[in-house]
């Protein structure tokens, strides 16, 4: 487990509120138990070192496979209609992924279209299966549901 510097409050055995560093806190405890997540073994202190990242991907003129790091996705620019597949459901962190137009060029000839990973047999709890996007800096959003679900947003 990585320490990335994140303070907690603790009691010390005398009952005094005292600061530690969670890697000191958590390190020997819960985090050190190995578990299957995705396919890969990780422990809870990996999982919460990750957890809760921000960043943004900027997209060029192209299709594009989105990342299982991957938290906010702008198409800039957009010359012809894209596609986007979104990352597998199941090794998504319990967070939001946003993707959008950001060229302001999106229409309904100039279309973001956002599928399912292939392969994953994932998704997109609509009925159509897909989500298009088509008019100017429009985005949606997308939630980790079920075992090889997204919910949109």
């Amino acid at each position: 487990m990585a320490d990335n510097g994140l303070i907690l409050r603790v009691l010390t055995p005398e009952g005094v509120p005292a600061d530690a560093r969670a890697l000191g806190v958590l390190g020997g405890a819960i985090p050190a138990v190995p578990f299957l997540r995705g396919g890969q073994v990780t422990t809870v202190g990996d999982v919460l070192t990750k957890a809760a990242q921000t960043g943004h991907s900027t997209v060029g003129d192209q299709d594009y496979q989105c990342l299982a790091t991957d938290l906010q996705v702008g198409v800039k620019p957009l010359t012809a209609p894209r596609t986007i597949w979104l990352p597998d459901v199941d090794t998504f962190p319990f967070q939001d992924l946003v993707i959008a137009d950001e060229s302001g060029a999106c229409s309904d000839v100039l279309t973001i279209t956002i599928l399912p990973g292939p392969g994953t047999g994932d998704v997109i709890g609509t009925s159509e299966g897909s989500v298009i996007l088509s008019r100017p800096y429009e985005g949606a959003w997308f939630r980790r549901g079920a075992a090889n679900l997204w919910i949109r947003r």
